[in-house]
């Protein structure tokens, strides 16, 4: 250094502030570039902390949705299977029902229902079940059922246990026929196979002995099922009467394939 001594400390003391000046300078100016990055990452730590708990919220939201639907789930199936056991309970009341109405037919001094009779009815309420759990009635059917006078309310009670809505109760006018035994059904060609068997084994476990089954070709009756009598008419008389043609039995009509093996 040239100078004198005052002058040279002078100008070092000027160095040392510049220099600590563009020190603090250069601090500032990188320390501004390090604290942006901090920043950005602290709102982003921020926001993804507000995202979770909004995430965990709804989270917790579904899980309480989860649970109250299994609830109500288990409310459900165990609704169901009371109504469950409440139908197999009614169901079995109607079987014990249609029993204990045949023995009072017979105590009431009607015809006579033997034991035959009786297995055949609880070989038709089985037949019956077995064929229902396998296929579906046609409710479109139409069902005319021709009243007896002995026939009680069994008839209608059982196409109604059935689902048939379409049933046309028809009361004959002539006195023989109101007399007569239900013991026939007769079928238009677009019946099928099934819904003759059913009519047909219902009618047999509520007491009915089936004598007749024939086709009714009679294009208005084509999806048509009548239920009715099999009667005779009496050589060189107008008068008719029953037939004693023995009656179906539950294997013949529930073993059917075809059409033409239950006619009968």
């Amino acid at each position: 250094m040239i100078g004198s001594p005052e002058d040279n400390k002078h100008l070092v003391e000027h160095w040392i502030h510049e220099s600590n000046q563009n020190s603090s300078k250069r601090i500032r100016k990188y320390s501004f570039y390090t604290i942006i990055p901090i920043g950005i990452g602290i709102l982003w730590m921020a926001f993804s902390f507000l995202q979770v708990r909004n995430l965990d919220t709804k989270l917790h939201a579904v899980e309480e949705s989860l649970i109250a639907g299994k609830k109500e789930l288990g409310k459900y199936r165990d609704s169901v299977a009371t109504e469950k056991k409440n139908l197999e309970l009614l169901k079995y009341l109607q079987t014990q029902y249609q029993f204990k109405y045949l023995q009072y037919l017979q105590q009431r001094g009607n015809k006579p229902v033997d034991s035959y009779s009786l297995q055949q009815s609880m070989q038709a309420n089985t037949a019956l079940q077995r064929l229902l759990a396998s296929h579906g009635i046609d409710t479109s059917l139409r069902v005319q059922y021709f009243r007896k006078n002995l026939d009680a309310e069994r008839v209608w009670l059982a196409l109604k246990e059935l689902d048939y809505v379409n049933v046309e109760d028809k009361r004959p006018t002539d006195r023989d026929l109101l007399a007569a035994e239900t013991d026939a059904l007769y079928f238009g060609k677009g019946v099928e196979l099934f819904d003759i068997q059913v009519i047909s084994l219902v009618l047999i476990r509520s007491g009915f002995a089936i004598k007749r089954i024939e086709l009714n070709d009679k294009p208005t009756l084509s999806h048509t099922v009548q239920i009715g009598s099999y009667l005779l008419k009496k050589p060189q008389t107008t008068v008719y009467a029953p037939s004693n043609k023995p009656a179906l039995s539950v294997s013949a009509i529930a073993n059917a394939h075809t059409i033409t093996q239950i006619i009968y």
